[in-house]
């Protein structure tokens, strides 16, 4: 992976009907509410995911 990994949570606010998304790095994302909505259930799903696949590097290194 060739992108920054941020160990900092975005900011989001929701404005005039739009959710707005603000993160480390200068990421910024407005999204309708569906949309969000739909981000924020992949996001959610992706966490634990990669939580599992951590859980599994560490238990394979021993540590």
């Amino acid at each position: 992976m060739n992108q920054p990994v941020y160990d900092e949570p975005s900011d989001v606010d929701a404005v005039d009907g739009v959710v707005l998304v603000s993160g480390p790095g200068g990421v910024v994302a407005s999204f309708t509410p569906d949309a969000a909505a739909d981000t924020s259930d992949r996001l959610l799903q992706a966490a634990a995911q990669a939580e599992g696949q951590t859980i599994e590097m560490r238990s394979k290194s021993g540590h």
